[in-house]
């Protein structure tokens, strides 16, 4: 609604990118969430010249560890990438619980988990915007609503192909330094290129941005320096020896 649209929306120091790959160990569907955090790597660490920016992977994905991981002393994009289903008029994100099994979290307590400096939220996910009825059953919609400035959501399923074409494409024109809605029209783009994917005409209609801005905020602006990568992809790469222990 006009009355509910913000009119601008402050910087504050490099961003963040928030990125929730999730693949609980209950979930048949398995979904290439590393292929999509190797993405999110390369887009960050290939920019030339070299930008300042900080990409944290919440480790494990808990809803409580997404808290914990959102600062207050810098603006945040969240980028979710799993599965989200719906039920009963309710939309739900599939999130990890302490046992790494699957742990469903509505569109509410999702956006409470959310704090005042998160400037986008990528939902990578099947059926993340889906037109409902109800307040709740479309995640991208209500986070919105609730005060976030951009959501980028799923109107229908999402190959997992196209969805490693989709997040590689939307960072690699958002550190360019285009505003998000040129982002995602150049990330559609992408998606409708010949012999890269099936059906692209498809898949150009699949995500959806949502907005409260009531004009295009100002891109994100990036100085120059070295990208900070929370924790080091190095150390998560070691492997340990399990034959030594008892």
């Amino acid at each position: 609604p006009e009355g509910q649209r913000k009119d601008n929306f402050s910087f504050n120091g490099p961003p963040e990118i928030i990125a929730i790959p999730v693949s609980p160990v209950d979930e048949p569907r398995i979904l290439n969430v590393e292929g999509e955090w190797k993405n999110l790597l390369e887009a960050i660490t290939v920019t030339s010249p070299p930008k300042s920016l900080t990409l944290k992977r919440v480790r494990p994905p808990t809803r409580s560890q997404l808290e914990r991981s959102l600062s207050h002393r810098c603006i945040s994009i969240v980028h979710f990438m799993g599965h989200s289903t719906s039920h009963a008029g309710k939309a739900f994100l599939a999130f990890e619980d302490a046992r790494a099994r699957s742990h469903l979290v509505d569109a509410a307590d999702f956006a409470d988990s959310l704090n005042s400096q998160v400037f986008l939220v990528v939902l990578n996910s099947c059926l993340s915007a889906v037109v409902t009825p109800t307040e709740f059953g479309n995640i991208a919609q209500s986070l919105v609503y609730r005060g976030v400035p951009y959501a980028l959501g799923m109107q229908f399923i999402l190959p997992d192909d196209a969805a490693l074409v989709l997040s590689k494409a939307l960072y690699d024109f958002l550190l360019q330094g285009h505003n998000v809605e040129e982002v995602v029209r150049h990330t559609r783009r992408v998606l409708e290129e010949p012999g890269k994917l099936a059906n692209p005409a498809w898949l150009v209609g699949i995500p959806v941005l949502y907005t409260g801005m009531r004009t295009p905020a100002s891109p994100i602006e990036l100085t120059s320096g070295r990208p900070a990568i929370q924790p080091d992809p190095a150390r998560l790469q070691k492997t340990c020896d399990l034959t030594a222990l008892p």
